[in-house]
């Protein structure tokens, strides 16, 4: 059966909004932010780390052929904690390339380029609260002592993602060895099929509702940071209900909910059923919050006739 190549080339590097706030976190002073009194990692985190690790993986295959593998990835983790256990390596060491949203690490002078370019003078996200959420934003900023200034002029999905992701830090999370970036590492020296570029995903994100941005901040307000430890944890335990739990109280309206999940997961199907027929070994990582639930990427190759076998161990 020939191969559909074109699909299958090595991309250029890229970038989606989520990569673009940890590159922020790690390489753009402007956003590091001081983590001086961060809150200690609680009991529970402590427990979890000393835990085998057990994030979920799945087989995928048609009619008892050859094996791909669907993973569940996060972009952070705790220092010093393994991320790919041994029933992940086995499934990384037999595949022939990886398929996942963007390549890791990215180009790191385009995405600051971008980050720079999203900058929108005269804007202000503080400007636009109302005064009791803007009372509350200023003391998060405070006493987290977060760098909520020079992020000002920022579009909100950014403002928030980066604020939300350096209050993980502040919870003992590294942006910088997580699961995610393991498996890129792994699999660099393999072909590359980007299920998402940048401008997409750029564009969707500066599309979401004025509503949804409030939701996302008032999560933001009310969790501080806990959101990341609790749905990594979730991700330890291979808890995917934890982790669609996680996601569902977010808070977004149905509609956003289909633009932002729904829809993708059907391009990023469309994109991946042609080379699964072929019988591609491919490793797939995406996000953890992709996986699950009824409209997540796995139920959607299962009604595609692929067989999806969890696998954890």
């Amino acid at each position: 059966m020939k191969a559909n190549t074109s699909r299958w080339q090595a991309a250029a590097p890229a970038a989606a909004w989520l990569t673009l706030v940890l590159l922020a976190l790690s390489a753009q002073q402007v956003l590091a932010g001081p983590t001086d009194g961060a809150a200690p990692p609680s009991n529970r985190a402590a427990e979890a780390a000393q835990a085998m690790p057990r994030p979920a993986l799945w087989r995928v295959r048609l009619n008892g052929g050859g094996s791909a593998w669907l993973f569940g990835a996060l972009p952070y983790a705790r220092p010093g904690e393994t991320t790919l256990p041994a029933y992940v390596q086995r499934a990384l060491a037999g595949s022939e390339g990886l398929a996942s949203e963007v390549r890791m690490p990215p180009d790191k002078l385009a995405a600051a380029r971008l980050i720079v370019g999203m900058r929108q003078e005269g804007a202000s996200f503080k400007g636009g609260l109302d005064p009791e959420r803007s009372r509350r934003y200023q003391v998060l900023c405070s006493e987290r002592r977060l760098p909520c200034e020079q992020l000002d002029a920022m579009p909100a999905f950014f403002t928030l993602g980066a604020l939300s992701k350096l209050l993980a830090v502040q919870q003992g999370l590294n942006p910088e060895t997580g699961s995610l970036h393991a498996v890129h590492q792994a699999l660099k020296d393999k072909p590359f099929l980007e299920l998402e570029g940048m401008e997409a995903s750029m564009s969707l994100l500066r599309e979401l509702p004025a509503t949804d941005q409030l939701a996302l901040l008032d999560r933001l307000l009310e969790r501080q940071g806990a959101d990341g430890v609790a749905s990594y944890e979730a991700w330890l335990r291979g808890d995917v209900a934890g982790m669609q739990q996680q996601l569902s109280e977010t808070a977004f309206s149905p509609a956003t909910h289909e633009r932002l999940l729904t829809q993708r997961h059907r391009q990023w199907r469309d994109k991946l059923v042609g080379l699964l027929r072929e019988g591609r070994r491919l490793f797939i990582a995406v996000g953890a919050g992709h996986l699950g639930g009824s409209d997540g990427l796995d139920a959607l190759l299962k009604a595609e006739g692929f067989e999806i076998e969890r696998v954890d161990g």
